[in-house]
């Protein structure tokens, strides 16, 4: 194996990684049930803005989780011994072909309180045919409150998205080595964090910030203007929803976060491994 290829499996790999343990937080963090409630979001927001101590006190009530991860086992799920795959021959694999690339770009927010500074993503995936493909995504997008809104008030600096997506690809004149259009629809998971413009108490605990977990669904159109069997150069327009859970991690129930649009303009990067 030449030393090019040796660099090339080892890029393959850490972006394989990093996609796959941003996916797993996402994951870990959606699945995970707060034990405490301490009351509404919106209230909690609404007393951060106060510069007293003594006003800036929510409850704390204790709840057993609802369910137990991983599953106890408690049967027999069949037999218990495994084929034997050590006689016979193995087949031929074929060579694993992946895009691997990047992308970044912003977001317009006409109708929100967040705006955004940068929304950037490592992408991995491949072509399931000539025109269909299916790609992985995990990323962060940097966002901020809009200065005079509620929730500019309400907390400090930015926010912070650590999002995974899956998306498929159909691109009809895949054979178009320039200019060639393409559309997509994917859905994902994501993170939201943010601290507070002052710390709450509750209970004997101090929460100087907080974070909100959701999915989100995207569609939209792009070009690549280069499609070369090893290199894809492309431009795209991504309309997104973001959709927040009904609990955050501290245990606020939400009642301030409903959703989250924007039109993303992004530009990517992706080369054939």
């Amino acid at each position: 194996m030449g030393k090019k290829q040796k660099i090339r499996d080892r890029f393959l790999k850490i972006g394989m990684l990093t996609v796959l343990l941003l996916a797993a937080l996402i994951f870990i963090s959606c699945s995970s049930t707060p034990i405490a409630r301490r009351g509404s979001l919106s209230g909690a927001m609404e007393k951060s803005q106060d510069d007293y101590p003594g006003t800036r006190i929510v409850p704390k009530e204790f709840e057993e989780p609802e369910s137990v991860w991983p599953p106890v086992y408690d049967g027999d799920y069949g037999s218990s011994s495994q084929p034997d795959y050590s006689t016979g021959e193995s087949l031929p694999l074929e060579p694993l072909k992946l895009w691997v690339g990047a992308r970044g770009g912003n977001a317009l927010n006409p109708a929100n309180d967040i705006g955004t500074w940068a929304d950037v993503d490592m992408t991995i995936g491949g072509d399931l045919s000539e025109n269909l493909g299916i790609y992985a995504s995990a990323g962060i997008k940097a966002a901020y409150p809009v200065a005079g809104s509620a929730l500019d008030a309400s907390i400090a600096d930015s926010l912070l998205f650590a999002k995974a997506d899956l998306e498929g690809r159909f691109t009809p004149f895949a054979r178009w080595p320039v200019l060639s259009p393409y559309f997509f629809a994917g859905f994902g998971g994501f993170i939201m964090a943010w601290t507070f413009q002052n710390p709450l108490y509750s209970g004997g605990d101090t929460i100087s910030s907080d974070s909100l977990q959701g999915f989100s669904v995207s569609a939209g159109a792009g070009v690549y203007l280069l499609n070369l069997e090893h290199l894809r150069i492309g431009l795209c327009a991504v309309p997104e929803l973001y959709v927040f859970g009904s609990v955050t991690q501290e245990g606020f129930k939400n009642d301030y976060f409903g959703t989250f649009e924007s039109l993303k303009i992004v530009g990517e990067v992706s080369v054939l491994f």
